[in-house]
């Protein structure tokens, strides 16, 4: 089942399922640009919420480093950070292109 963020103002509460699509995009982006695993992954929401996580492989999940979250708020900022310190930055914001 596909989910859809319907509000995309400020404060609105992300999908964790539309979220983790768009993870799984970004991670493929980032191998095929050249990024190795592991990678650590750095997450922010709108209202404060941070996760800092780290994934081995696409095929587990990733395994949570600490975390002061019980939701995010959008926009959401991420960073992927690889092995060999190369990083990529991205904004999760349905509705508007960053």
């Amino acid at each position: 089942m596909e989910s859809h963020i319907q509000n995309t103002e400020p404060g609105a509460v992300m999908s964790r399922s539309g979220f983790g699509d768009w993870l799984i995009t970004m991670f493929v982006g980032c191998l095929s640009r050249g990024m190795t695993l592991p990678f650590t992954v750095c997450y922010a929401g709108r209202n404060g919420s941070v996760n800092v996580a780290r994934l081995s492989d696409l095929d587990n999940a990733m395994e949570s480093m600490f975390t002061n979250a019980e939701r995010f708020e959008l926009p959401v900022n991420v960073m992927v950070v690889d092995r060999d310190s190369h990083a990529f930055i991205s904004v999760f914001d349905p509705g508007r292109l960053h």
